[in-house]
């Protein structure tokens, strides 16, 4: 697919991050698990998907009561943030032709922001380092607009910053219950299909506009 055979004129873009501009997902596929086991917990089987359905502060407390943690919430994110500190601030890169594809929106005047449910810190952390921190007019975090994605506050607040019609403004994410989410409120959906979405790439495909495996040759 290219951006130019979608069936709407893009006036704006709301992005998410991992998954979608970042190829990050192989270092959240273990985070839950490894902090229960770092508890003595035993995971359930589910707990990848509980981990991705929500904020961090929301997987946090899910734990916590789940799992019976003694610790506070607020102890409980920070060691998660432990774990995957380093990789945002090192490690985690953009996906192929995501740098090329912002260059052709940027010198088309299309503005772009992030919906994230990534820490704050960390995703701009990791913006900065990749140096396109200045491509997004702004950041929304879950944590810092008080909703997950299961909420449309997020794609709606964006959509505000951005300054664009609803009916123009594309969500480009990788989650299944986000693009539900976002679809529910209006937005056209480029789903994005990201490996660690494999078992609902079906449901995906079928609920976004469009679809795309890669960013290299998107325009």
């Amino acid at each position: 697919m290219r951006i130019a055979d979608l069936p709407i004129d893009v006036r704006g873009i709301i992005f998410d991050l991992d998954g979608t501009l970042f190829d990050s997902m192989p270092y959240w596929e273990n985070l839950g698990e490894d902090y229960l086991r770092s508890r003595g917990k035993t995971p359930a089987p589910d707990i990848r998907a509980q981990f991705k359905r929500r904020t961090l502060e929301g997987s946090a407390a899910y734990m916590k009561e789940a799992y019976g943690l003694e610790e506070p919430v607020e102890e409980v994110i920070s060691g998660i943030v432990a774990g995957i500190e380093r990789p945002y601030r090192e490690l985690i890169p953009l996906k192929p032709g995501v740098r090329e594809m912002l260059d052709v929106l940027d010198g088309n005047g299309i503005p772009m922001g992030i919906a994230t449910a990534t820490d704050y810190d960390l995703a701009r952390a990791a913006l900065e380092r990749l140096g396109v921190w200045n491509r997004f007019g702004f950041l929304h975090t879950c944590g810092t607009v008080g909703s997950d994605k299961n909420d449309p506050r997020i794609f709606n607040l964006s959509r505000e910053r951005l300054g664009t019609p609803l009916s123009q403004t594309v969500v480009m994410e990788d989650s299944l219950h986000a693009i539900e989410t976002a679809k529910r409120a209006g937005f056209p959906i480029i789903g994005v299909l990201d490996p660690a979405a494999e078992r609902e790439r079906e449901q995906i495909v079928r609920l976004s506009d469009a679809t795309i495996a890669s960013f290299v040759g998107l325009f």
